[in-house]
């Protein structure tokens, strides 16, 4: 019964991490850069920059998708960009 719920336990963790893979990779695929979004069009290249830094968008994507995942873990779902 032990080896039945630890291995169901396992297959959980991973399904949850596939899904988790699967829902971050659908919103990098959405096209267009958050900090452009959010201070439209005409806004100056350096503080575009800037927001990208304190976005963390100019990261690295595993690096990204570690951080998103380490607050999903912690129950910190980020912060609206609207």
């Amino acid at each position: 019964m032990l080896r039945y719920v630890v291995r169901r336990m396992i297959v959980l963790g991973l399904s949850l991490l596939a899904a988790s893979a699967l829902i971050f990779g659908i919103v990098e695929l959405v096209p267009g850069d958050p900090a452009t979004f959010m201070l439209g069009t005409g806004a100056q290249a350096d503080t575009v920059a800037s927001l990208r830094w304190q976005m963390g968008v100019d990261q690295p994507l595993p690096l990204r998708y570690a951080v998103w995942l380490g607050g999903i873990l912690y129950g910190d779902f980020g912060s609206s960009l609207t």
